[in-house]
């Protein structure tokens, strides 16, 4: 029946179903999130229909949208990222008052929005171009939040923060949408006027736009592309990582350990129990391992092995991971050393846990920084030291090279 009064009884089951599926759309946005922060996330451009496709994310949301009729070509994954936590953030932090938020969706060609809110110029390809787009979404002002300005969106991305809200939290939604306008090589600005917090920014048609050499390779508003690199690398844990040491005791405290620096998801598994356990090491680590760490001096029953050497193995067969040598030598000339031989970090064993771990963060982090920025494995990473030699790590590591 059309009659108006089923219709109005379907319309809650509608914008159940369309809540269902956006809920799917969302975990596809957290992989695909995940993916960029691992550097694997492989850009796919599509045909859009920009009033389908923001109708599914709008339903039942009680959002005003102002959408104009037509298509682009984009990567829809990130876009909806983008949307969809733009959106997420007005509906969470605009003001509670009997009005509401009242967030707004405003989608519009460039050649009618010359200029953004934050009287920046919208176009940045060629004169006359007519199929990119201009997106921004508002909500009203909270006035007990505070105020939208750079400071607060460098607070907000700043690794300390990122660290608080966990790999997995649901207080990411600025992370995401700022990592995936980088991606698309987009300028993004969030700021609050006297009534509204705005968020915006231009989206290119990767098909029908001809944009100047360099046009795309704008700063991302307001933070810094290095800010965005090191929240990547801070966001995604390792997925697996495989030690290797002869002392039991001390593959207990390492997993353990371990266990409270990175993501419960984080696989860690330890070697050494016998010689034979060696080349268990070295199969697995080639097999799966984002972070290999090795004992240095690994003491068995009927053979002495250095971690060092195990490490140039690891590397001759291909390894692309991150490498650690834990020992309690760790003299200028040792350290060098280590270094020399492929290791991207230094763990003494002396040291407190709360320093090895930041050690290995920092690895860590400069790690996935290179993942991020596409630098190939064959250049060399800069080594992370204990602080007392950090001067030795200026050229980064010079290991055999795969």
């Amino acid at each position: 029946c059309r009659c108006s009064t089923c219709f109005l009884q379907q319309a809650p089951l509608q914008n159940a179903m369309v809540s269902l599926m956006r809920g799917v759309f969302q975990c596809g946005n957290r992989q695909a999130f995940l993916r960029l922060c691992h550097g694997t996330y492989t850009s796919a451009t599509r045909e859009v229909d920009l009033q389908d496709f923001t109708r599914k994310l709008t339903a039942g949301r009680g959002i005003i949208s102002d959408v104009v009729e037509g298509f682009i070509h984009t990567d829809d994954m990130l876009f909806g990222m983008i949307l969809d936590n733009s959106i997420n953030n007005g509906l969470k932090h605009g003001c509670t008052d009997g009005d509401g938020p009242q967030v707004s969706l405003t989608i519009g060609w460039l050649s009618d929005m010359p200029l953004m809110s934050c009287g920046k110029a919208s176009a940045t390809c060629t004169d006359g171009c007519t199929s990119c787009i201009c997106v921004r979404v508002t909500n009203r002002v909270d006035p007990s939040k505070p105020v939208v300005n750079d400071s607060f969106v460098q607070e907000m991305l700043s690794p300390e923060r990122v660290r608080q809200t966990g790999v997995m939290s649901y207080q990411m939604g600025l992370q995401h949408v700022f990592l995936a306008a980088a991606h698309l090589k987009t300028p993004l600005y969030l700021f609050q006027t006297s009534e509204r917090v705005v968020c915006e920014f231009v989206l290119h048609d990767n098909k029908e736009c001809h944009v100047p050499s360099g046009a795309l390779s704008v700063e991302v508003q307001p933070v810094q592309s290095s800010s965005l690199n090191t929240l990547s690398s801070l966001f995604c844990s390792p997925r697996h990582i495989c030690c290797l040491d002869d002392s039991v005791i001390a593959q207990t405290l390492i997993k353990h350990s371990l266990g409270s620096v990175f993501s419960p998801d984080t696989e860690i598994e330890v070697f050494g129990k016998s010689v034979s356990d060696c080349s268990k090491f070295l199969d697995r680590a080639l097999e799966v391992a984002d972070i290999a760490i090795l004992d240095q001096n690994l003491d068995f029953t009927t053979e002495h092995l250095l971690g060092t050497d195990l490490a140039g193995e690891l590397l001759d067969r291909g390894y692309r991971g991150l490498i650690c040598i834990r020992s309690a030598n760790t003299t200028p000339q040792d350290v060098q050393m280590y270094l020399a031989c492929g290791a991207h970090c230094v763990l003494p064993k002396e040291t407190s846990r709360q320093e090895a771990h930041r050690l290995l963060c920092a690895a860590w982090s400069k790690w996935g920084q290179r993942k991020v920025q596409g630098v190939p494995d064959s250049v060399a990473c800069e080594t992370v030291v204990p602080e007392n030699e950090e001067s030795m790590a200026e050229h980064g590591s010079q290991g055999p090279t795969p």
